[in-house]
């Protein structure tokens, strides 16, 4: 497939990292020093030029691409970018649009002017956020199979109950189904068997439906409790978005914020939060205001090391469930190590689900992949099949089936049901199947049979 990125900064950059060896890369910028830093580094064709300029985008090749990505920094550059890009025969058009008065019209956007999808960063951090207030448990969260399973992320404590444990034991003792699909130890990746032991330190991904994944926290002594008290510092977009989020359940919210328009926009708009005038970095003032009774504090002022400072003295008081914003992925590791598990970075986002989107569109060109996910920083690949008829795939029972290295099928959709598979099993034309494997490049189910 031929892709255009329009926009080298840190999201196009990542768009480019993920997609140059699978697709045929042409980026278009206007500034000289990203175009010939991109180029050198990735085998792409390369453009100097503005967005919105058609002899720029002609030059570009768009006329010919099949997936065109707007991700400048402007919004209005993305939109007239992506409009002309549409005009000139583009199957699928993204754009960034950042501005909540341009996105409220996304559906104008799709509708009228042939866009494919708008995307907010702002609108996917809060509904992130939203997802992990409601497992606090969980380090991160995918939803696969149609919204009806997810996959969980949670990092394993020496005095986990699951440390020490092999699969096979711990699928004898719960009495629900879960399925741990990957096992992430010393950065290493493992698609475990059932004779695989947790080791404490490790972070486990874990597929199930919502109410199976409560039952787990619960036989594990986690903690499976929504957050319902919430501490908010600063009050930008992500804020606006977060609490319209949170809505729709009853929540105690508070939030800080230093600049008064600001302040006074949140309660205006959300007259149930309480909102505090002042500076969120201050330790007497977040004492002051019960930082520590917090069921969850989300740290979303405009800088990263205030954002880190405040979770980090939350998480010394004991906060349950601390997420900070933090938008240079650089960061991330380090902040990791101190024990900040569930950060939020809104670059990387909005980059991600693009990504999804592109590699989803490529493998299901002439493949029966129905849906593609990237986990464990791309190490791992969920895969979603769609079985039209049946095939080698159908005709034994899971058991026995010989599946190749580093592959376990984690799931099976049913007529609207989920099935935890087990070796009596038995796929059928119809279902929808989840793959979990380390291999890549697998576009049709059968190729999973060793």
């Amino acid at each position: 497939m031929k892709v255009v990125v329009c926009g080298g900064g840190q999201v196009g950059q990542s768009i480019i990292d993920s997609l140059w060896k699978i697709a045929d890369i042409t980026l278009l910028d206007a500034d000289h020093d990203i175009v010939d830093m991109l180029y050198d580094k990735y085998d792409i064709q390369a453009v100097v030029g503005s967005a919105i300029s058609m002899v720029a985008l002609r030059e570009a090749e768009v006329d010919q691409a099949d997936i065109f990505i707007a991700v400048t920094n402007s919004d209005e550059k993305n939109i007239i970018a992506s409009i002309l890009a549409e005009n000139l025969g583009v199957d699928y058009v993204y754009a960034r649009v950042r501005d909540p008065k341009y996105y409220e019209e996304g559906d104008f956007f799709k509708q009228s002017l042939g866009l494919t999808e708008i995307m907010n960063p702002e609108q996917d951090s809060a509904r992130l956020i939203r997802q992990l207030l409601r497992f606090p448990t969980a380090n991160s969260i995918e939803d696969l199979l149609h919204r009806q399973v997810q996959l969980v992320e949670i990092t394993v404590s020496k005095e986990s109950p699951l440390t020490g444990k092999s699969l096979q034991t711990l699928t004898q003792e719960l009495n629900h189904e879960i399925l741990v699909c990957a096992i992430e130890r010393d950065h290493q990746v493992i698609i475990p068997q059932g004779q695989t032991e947790i080791q404490a330190g490790d972070n486990i991904y874990i597929t199930g439906t919502q109410p199976n994944l409560k039952q787990f926290y619960k036989q594990i002594r986690a903690n499976s409790r929504p957050a319902k008290r919430i501490l908010i510092i600063g009050g930008g977009n992500i804020s606006h978005y977060l609490i319209g989020e949170l809505q729709s359940r009853p929540h105690t919210i508070k939030l800080i914020e230093w600049d008064r328009q600001r302040a006074d926009k949140i309660a205006a708009t959300y007259p149930s939060v309480e909102v505090i005038l002042g500076d969120g970095t201050d330790q007497d003032l977040l004492i002051e205001e019960g930082i520590a009774t917090y069921d969850a504090v989300v740290t979303l002022s405009p800088a990263d090391e205030e954002n880190i400072l405040i979770s980090l003295f939350a998480h010394s008081l004991g906060v349950t469930k601390v997420i900070p914003k933090v938008d240079r992925p650089y960061l991330l590791k380090p902040i990791t190590h101190l024990g900040l598990e569930s950060v939020v970075t809104p670059k990387l986002l909005v980059s991600d689900r693009i990504i999804h989107r592109v590699r989803s569109l490529i493998a299901t060109q002439d493949s029966s992949v129905a849906n593609f996910h990237q986990l464990v920083n791309g190490q791992v690949e969920a895969l979603e099949f769609k079985i039209f008829r049946e095939s080698k795939i159908t005709e034994q029972t899971l058991a026995d089936l010989r599946l190749i290295p580093d592959t376990l099928i984690a799931g099976i959709e049913r007529e609207g049901q989920i099935i935890y598979p087990k070796g009596h099993d038995q796929i059928q034309a119809g279902d929808r199947v989840l793959v979990i494997t380390k291999q890549a490049n697998i576009h049709d189910i059968n190729q999973i049979l060793a």
